[in-house]
């Protein structure tokens, strides 16, 4: 790996999201096709509220490496909840979300939930209710947290309102 993919992975994990971003957009100056790069840096743009360029560097790296699963379930949640208008895409969190269930075998929570957050988007919200009931099932007791903040969306999904990050 790359010393400024390392740094900027550890300044990112410390919460220096700013700075590991600076170090992301330094590995892409000199290797602008570095799907890894492109990841982590949408990652720390994520942390820092940059909607569109998050969006535009998880596309990249979906694009540079097709196989990236993080960076499609990042991206189809970025698109089904994001709080800018511009940048939410209910169809494609739709298609990324469905591929990747159905390459978990309709057994990860954390891809279910992001499906049925993306179904609400759509409001399809029959099938977010669902979904999300689905991956309620499949979440481990230690996972609490996980929990509460799926039975929270699940409540507005009952309700017929679409989730949305803050």
């Amino acid at each position: 790996m790359n010393i400024a993919l390392k740094l900027g992975s550890v300044l990112g994990f410390k919460g220096d999201f700013k700075s590991a971003a600076e170090e992301f957009r330094q590995v892409l100056n000199s290797h602008p096709d570095n799907p890894s790069a492109h990841a982590y840096l949408g990652q720390a743009l994520n942390q820092l509220g940059d909607w569109a360029k998050v969006a535009s560097h998880l596309e990249k790296a979906v694009s540079l490496n097709p196989d990236d699963q993080p960076s499609k379930l990042s991206l189809s949640w970025l698109w089904a909840t994001c709080p800018d208008d511009n940048v939410r895409n209910g169809v494609r969190a739709v298609k990324y979300a469905e591929e990747l269930n159905e390459l978990t075998k309709q057994k990860n929570p954390n891809v279910l939930a992001t499906l049925a957050t993306a179904y609400a988007e759509m409001e399809n919200f029959s099938a977010a209710v669902t979904t999300e009931t689905r991956a309620l099932e499949l979440v481990r007791p230690e996972q609490k947290n996980l929990k509460k903040a799926m039975e929270e969306r699940l409540k507005l999904f009952q309700a017929g309102k679409p989730y949305r990050e803050k």
